[in-house]
């Protein structure tokens, strides 16, 4: 996180005209070395520390439009400066305004450009001699804009690690993201100062993969199993995704879910079982979840369901849109069709997208409540439903307490001893759930749970804005979300323009 601030600080200074960035003058010594290794170029930028005597310089040299980074160094002791880098693929050619800045303690450069949307950074730093891999941030070309969305990157074991920031006019970090990594097999052995190509990191990460974007091959084929045929790939916060045939002729999806932050972890590979000719998907853009539209049901195209990983990367059912409508939880199911529609707790065979058949799935919510298996399941029930259950430590009244629980709050058991049970809270999580003993009489059980009345009804909200927007504009509320992407074609040029 801390590098990515340092991107945002220092960009702004990278990115002034040469003449700002000098903090000192070269020297001659430098001049005459460019001189007589690059004689037909230009210095068009320079920035370092030093004198005759010694000093570390980094400038940036033109000739007929083309641009080469060079690192000049002098030791003190030594009897002159030497070219110690060279990358003449570190800049884009024309005017693209090549600048360089060495950080004032020395040992670390930052190699800065623009083009006519973005402004691009490359920071590299030096250890033992050798200057090391770069890693990049990508900054829009729009200083009327008051926010902004800059993306960090840095390649990391074969794969373009990145997140990206809002800032607002002041620089202050609205939101944060990370997103999956992506295989660059086109840029192994190009990850370096000296070596890194301006061609091969993209503006945009997620466009490696998504259709709408700048998909590469080489990327996509890293992402196919062996053996598969693709058809489709994309990508969103929650994974990435690949679609296609397998060696056996049948139709799979490929779920790749990261667990682990951009540091470091892994990925987590989920294949579903075959899916219907003619299937395609749709990730949620900004979401962790992927829309699948089977297309089974002929008489109803708007047939579609919802798959959205945990933190671990398995990917569970979460909804149902047809001739039924369900929100599905790992550990519930409820009709969504009249809200506030009841909830009913308990296990169901749809929480590993792997074990799933989706041609299968419950069309109606009476056959999905008949796949639900409440046996292990009970629900708070106390008479007085204003007063609490205390959740002990023991199974013993005067034992210490884990806390109160109010009507309708549902509970795994564990076991039964005697006019005690043992209860574990849902919380999704695989360690670490709350578990403590209850009194079975204050209990309901199984399908006994689905007449409770909980002690807090959900509540139905009424309130509604009203908002101006131009003519033909389109809204797509999130399914499993919070909020309504709206879509007003003000930029005809760009019909992609949403915001939510």
């Amino acid at each position: 996180m801390k590098r990515w601030l340092l991107f945002v600080l220092l960009l702004g200074c990278m990115l002034l005209p040469a003449a700002a960035q000098e903090d000192a003058p070269l020297p001659p010594a430098v001049r005459a070395l460019i001189k007589d290794t690059h004689p037909r170029h230009t210095i068009t930028a320079f920035s370092g520390y030093g004198d005759d005597t010694m000093g570390q310089w980094a400038l940036a040299l033109t000739l007929d439009g083309q641009h080469v980074l060079v690192i000049a160094e002098k030791a003190r002791g030594q009897a002159a400066y030497a070219i110690t880098l060279e990358n003449p693929a570190a800049f884009p050619p024309g005017d693209s305004q090549p600048g360089v800045l060495i950080d004032t303690g020395g040992d670390v450069v930052f190699v800065s450009f623009r083009d006519t949307e973005h402004l691009w950074s490359y920071r590299a730093g030096k250890s033992d001699g050798t200057w090391g891999k770069v890693e990049v941030a990508v900054y829009p070309n729009q200083p009327a804009l008051a926010e902004h969305t800059e993306w960090g990157m840095r390649v990391q074991d074969g794969l373009l690690m990145s997140e990206v920031l809002e800032t607002d006019e002041n620089d202050s970090i609205i939101a944060r993201g990370e997103w999956p990594p992506i295989p660059v097999p086109h840029i192994r052995g190009k990850t370096h100062l000296a070596t890194y190509d301006w061609q091969l990191f993209p503006a945009y990460p997620p466009q490696l993969v998504m259709p709408d974007g700048e998909p590469r091959a080489e990327v996509l084929d890293a992402l196919t199993p062996p053996g598969w045929t693709r058809t489709a790939a994309d990508i969103n916060r929650g994974g990435i995704y690949v679609q296609g045939t397998d060696g056996q002729g049948h139709m799979r999806l490929l779920l790749k879910a990261w667990v682990g932050d951009n540091t470091g972890g892994y990925y987590v590979d989920s294949i579903t079982q075959p899916l219907p000719q003619g299937t395609w998907i749709n990730p949620q853009p900004l979401g962790m979840e992927v829309a699948i539209y089977p297309y089974m049901d002929k008489e109803d195209t708007r047939f579609y369901c919802i798959f959205r990983r945990d933190r671990y990367g398995v990917w569970g059912l979460r909804y149902i849109e047809g001739s039924a409508t369900m929100r599905i939880d790992p550990h519930y199911v409820k009709d969504d069709r009249e809200p506030p529609g009841q909830y009913y707790f308990g296990d169901h065979p749809w929480n590993d997208i792997c074990e799933v058949d989706i041609t299968t799935l419950p069309g109606t919510f009476d056959k999905a409540l008949q796949q639900l298996d409440q046996s292990n399941w009970a629900m708070v029930n106390n008479p007085n439903p204003k007063d609490r259950l205390h959740l002990r430590k023991t199974p013993d009244r005067s034992a210490p307490t884990w806390g109160k629980f109010y009507n309708g709050t549902p509970l795994r058991v564990l076991q039964r001893r005697g006019e005690w049970v043992q209860v574990q809270i849902p919380t999704g999580l695989r360690i670490g759930a709350p578990e403590g003993w209850m009194m079975a009489k204050f209990l309901a059980f199984g399908a006994d749970m689905n007449h409770v009345q909980p002690a807090f009804p959900e509540l139905t909200h009424v309130d509604s804005i009203t908002q101006t927007l131009p003519r033909g504009t389109w809204i797509n509320p999130q399914p499993l979300g919070m909020e309504v992407a709206i879509y007003p074609y003000m930029d005809n040029e760009d019909i992609r323009f949403y915001y939510c």
